[in-house]
């Protein structure tokens, strides 16, 4: 799966003035959850750890411009009716535990880039299977120029 985003990444015309998002900092984002103090994660990773395995991968197939965030996505078409389901009850049960989730719709996908100003619409997206085997929590870091993200605590799914 990597080496088809790597693929797609890398014959994607994006821009020079672009910033591409680095293949370690790849992921689906299931919650935003902003900043969290230290004593609310044992919540967040109990919570995490009883997400519902999902055996449909995800699969992304529609790219992107998001002109507000200024950046290319791929995103799906799509979503497994099992992982929109594993989703909101993990947002449900973040607002229930007194987390602030994010407002808005959730709409997986993978950044491609940032510091975009053109739009993509037009060009012919990869399609990509995203397999459904792990939940995550990871911390955004500010690096000069990107974003980078840094695991905290991961989860297999069986």
């Amino acid at each position: 799966m990597r080496s088809q985003l790597a693929s797609a990444f890398e014959a994607a015309p994006i821009p020079s003035a672009s910033r591409r998002t680095a293949s370690t900092d790849w992921h689906v984002t299931l919650d935003f959850l902003g900043v969290v103090p230290e004593v609310a994660r044992a919540t967040i990773e109990s919570l995490a750890r009883d997400f519902t395995a999902v055996h449909e991968p995800l699969v992304l197939d529609r790219l992107q411009w998001w002109p507000e965030s200024r950046a290319w996505v791929l995103s799906a078409t799509r979503v497994p009716p099992a992982l929109s389901a594993a989703q909101a009850r993990l947002r449900d049960r973040l607002r229930a535990s007194g987390l602030r989730v994010d407002a808005r719709p959730w709409q997986p996908h993978v950044t491609m880039a940032r510091a975009v100003d053109v739009d993509c619409s037009a060009i012919p997206a990869p399609i990509v299977a995203w397999p459904v085997r792990h939940v995550r929590l990871v911390e955004s870091l500010p690096v000069v120029g990107s974003a980078r993200y840094a695991q905290l605590w991961a989860h297999e799914l069986t």
